[in-house]
């Protein structure tokens, strides 16, 4: 659907200021109440943003900072598996962090208490990494030759591999990242066509597979592929240009990742298709279907507490296109 610079649906951006709107009838004032957004990673420190909610027509000036929504004398309770464990402390825009390193499989909670807000409270469980077994791919088409600024057109289909564990119910996203300029060239243009991968168009309705407006969604479930290896097809278009053929120069790497998510942002992210992209959501716009909302796990309704565990594993990119254009 997208052409995007990084092809993997952006999780600190996603989660800023989530589900922070109200609606709201004309004549109906509503009180703000506590929005409350996270993504805990494992590996690393907590840290969640807490502001509060405002009517639409009262939209911020600065959503980037959260300056006008912030809410910076809160109380912050991390909970992990059931033992209280520290309270946040405040830094800036929003933003409260702690000491803790997450870890797989903790149950966390996150309670919110203010003076001038209320309360709030979210939890979720982090998920266990999934490894990436294996990349491999096929080159379709190399148009080009690998000479000094020449540009080569390819089409690559790779394959990540992984092994789904079994009798869990797991929710995955796929990603992957290129280096726009880089040494020994530039891959100044990258496409992923995801109606290749069939795990991708499980969230489609029929009629939306059959109008074939679908696509700039990694996020799957291991339903049809429970306790399985399965190889994930990333259908890969891109325009490579070459800086140098000195074989000793850095090469370009692409970098494929599997996110183990937690169901919380699954919901979320689903929620965020059938509201901005779905076909019931388009006539949602419209008033001619049921009004949508973005998915929330938070006591008040507002904002989402996710958690994910990331593999990761780079491809030598030069390397393929070098082997590709050879006469």
């Amino acid at each position: 659907m997208d052409i995007l610079k990084s092809i993997v649906i952006s999780l600190a951006s996603g989660l800023l200021l989530t589900g922070c709107y109200q609606d709201f009838e004309p004549d109906l004032y509503e009180e703000p109440v506590v929005c409350l957004s996270a993504l805990l990673k494992v590996g690393e420190p907590i840290s969640v943003q807490v502001t509060h909610t405002w009517r639409y027509d009262q939209t911020p000036t600065n959503i980037v900072n959260a300056d006008d929504v912030k809410i910076d004398n809160a109380d912050v309770t991390l909970i992990v598996n059931g033992q209280e464990i520290e309270h946040l402390v405040y830094k800036a825009a929003a933003q409260y962090a702690g000491n803790y390193i997450v870890c797989e499989g903790d149950s966390v909670t996150i309670n919110v208490s203010t003076s001038t807000y209320g309360n709030a409270t979210a939890s979720v469980e982090v998920p266990v990494t999934v490894p990436i077994d294996n990349i491999s791919h096929v080159v379709l088409s190399a148009n080009g030759e690998y000479i000094l600024n020449k540009r080569i057109e390819a089409a690559i289909d790779f394959q990540m591999t992984f092994t789904d564990p079994a009798k869990t119910q797991n929710y995955y996203m796929a990603g992957l990242e290129r280096e726009i300029y880089g040494p020994a060239g530039n891959v100044f243009w990258m496409s992923l066509d995801y109606n290749r991968e069939p795990l991708f168009n499980e969230i489609f309705t029929p009629l939306e597979a059959l109008m074939g407006d679908t696509g700039g969604y990694t996020m799957f479930t291991d339903r049809s592929i429970d306790g399985q290896s399965y190889p994930l097809t990333m259908a890969t278009r891109l325009h490579y240009i070459v800086n140098t053929t000195d074989p000793n120069t850095e090469p370009n790497m692409l970098t494929f990742k599997l996110y183990s998510i937690s169901k919380s942002y699954y919901d979320y992210l689903l929620s965020v298709y059938q509201v901005d992209d779905s076909f019931n959501g388009q006539l949602g716009d419209f008033g001619l279907s049921e009004q949508r909302h973005t998915y929330s796990n938070v006591s008040t309704g507002a904002g989402i507490v996710a958690a994910c565990a990331i593999d990761s594993r780079a491809v030598n990119l030069t390397e393929i296109i070098q082997s590709a254009t050879k006469q």
